[in-house]
């Protein structure tokens, strides 16, 4: 029985075509594999086609980030990251060239609670008991009033009302590491999670130090718990950099980026620039006067952007500039305006989440007080 399927040979085919139909065939298949291939390399090149401009997918960036950063704003976590009463315990003790000292998870681990005192007072460099160990934990675990955290410089004081506050504010630190001397040199490190009533506000995550009188590094995070997480990061050296970065759990919503690499021979430093706004990236390169912009990391040959001065502080995103761009269409707009109230909230968080005030005079306060209380 012979196969069905019958072998055709090449010479076959090319003699087949000096039948004019057959050759007809041949071409309009030919024009249309050649139509296809070049209708899928221009989609793979635009990464969602010809329809998705430089214009439509920064709006459609700055739209997300804008929808992120109004759920943030509306969280506790965001709450707590805004604390804030214009003082810091840590650096004020810090700057005392007599002060050092060292405090290790393992010296104060376990679970304590907040215990009201029966007198009022207010003293902000006292360490009064205020925190009753109640069990053993590989953690710092405390209890304490919601009161005494959110709302600034009731902390350190003692009103006769707290004693009918309900401990309804969980601290779980995993990691604690406070080092200090003689103001110079410190290694720090905090990773804590937050819990009211029961219900999780977040986790965040500091890291901090410094070697030598130049030489330090910092890092900063706070994890949302609907799945957002900001971050701050700064390092000095040869090449001294600062980022922050809004993510919402891989996808990269917001970074800014700004390099400063040290020039042999020179005292200023060659500064590179690059921002990204979902698949938007604007860059400037380390020597380079102009903004370059890549959608999906393909280069827009046409699109405009130029440096602008703005009404903002140096600390915040931007640096304490605007981005003016124009699009395909002549259209043009400052980024800033794009990023509609992200740009606040943005602001917001790269400042407070270098300066963590949650960190520095709630978890070292307690820290503090219960260390003090065992060793003295």
């Amino acid at each position: 029985m012979k196969n069905p399927i019958q072998h055709v040979s090449i010479m076959q085919k090319v003699q087949a075509l000096n039948n004019p139909k057959d050759k007809m065939n041949w071409i309009i298949l030919v024009i249309l594999l050649l139509t296809s291939t070049l209708t899928w390399q221009c989609s793979k090149q635009n990464g969602t086609g010809e329809s998705q401009s430089f214009k439509q997918s920064l709006n459609a960036s700055t739209q997300s980030l804008n929808t992120a950063a109004a759920e943030i704003s509306k969280t506790y976590g965001y709450k707590v990251l805004n604390l804030s009463d214009g003082s810091n315990l840590k650096s004020a003790l810090a700057t005392d060239a007599s002060f050092q000292d060292s405090i290790t998870l393992a010296k104060i681990k376990g679970m304590y609670e907040y215990q009201p005192k029966s007198y009022t007072h207010w003293c902000y460099s006292c360490f009064d008991k205020l925190f009753k160990k109640t069990g053993d934990n590989n953690d710092l675990i405390v209890k304490l009033p919601e009161v005494k955290v959110l709302f600034p410089r009731r902390f350190q004081s003692v009103a006769l009302s707290d004693t009918s506050l309900k401990n309804n504010l969980v601290i779980d630190a995993s990691d604690y590491h406070y080092y200090f001397s003689m103001g110079y040199l410190w290694d720090y490190k905090l990773a804590a999670s937050i819990t009211i009533n029961d219900t999780a506000l977040g986790s965040i995550n500091v890291q901090s130090a410094r070697s030598s009188g130049s030489g330090y590094s910092y890092s900063s995070g706070y994890n949302f718990p609907n799945g957002y997480n900001v971050a701050v990061n700064v390092k000095s050296g040869d090449t001294a950099s600062s980022s922050i970065a809004l993510l919402n759990n891989t996808s990269t919503l917001f970074k800014e980026t700004v390099n400063r690499y040290k020039v042999s021979g020179s005292k200023y430093r060659e500064r590179e620039y690059i921002l990204d706004v979902g698949n938007v990236e604007f860059k400037r390169a380390a020597g380079a006067d102009s903004i370059t912009v890549y959608v999906g990391g393909v280069l827009q040959t046409k699109a405009k952007v130029e440096v602008i001065d703005a009404p903002v502080s140096s600390g915040s995103v931007f640096a304490g500039r605007d981005l003016k761009v124009t699009f395909d269409d002549g259209t043009s707009t400052n980024l800033s305006t794009l990023l509609g109230p992200s740009f606040g909230i943005l602001s917001t968080l790269m400042v407070n989440l270098q300066n963590v005030y949650f960190a520095t005079n709630i978890v070292d306060y307690i820290a503090f007080n219960i260390f003090r209380n065992q060793t003295h």
